[in-house]
């Protein structure tokens, strides 16, 4: 996988879409459908899902103390 300048696939998200897609809030296809993320292929979607791919939500164990 190439990353940066030199990728030919790219995709462009703010800090606020990476952390909704790297907690499984929202998955790539998702945020693309709601106009959130920028691509410049169905290609580029289909990398990022496969590196954050879809799941439940990640939310911290609640401490019982």
């Amino acid at each position: 996988m190439t990353r940066g300048a030199e990728a030919v696939e790219r995709v462009s998200l703010d800090v606020r879409q990476l952390s909704q897609l790297y907690a499984g809030y929202l998955s790539a296809g998702q945020l693309a459908r709601h106009g959130l993320i920028g691509s410049g292929s169905d290609r580029a979607l289909e990398l990022l899902q496969e590196v954050f791919p879809p799941g439940d939500p990640w939310v911290f164990p609640l401490d019982h103390f």
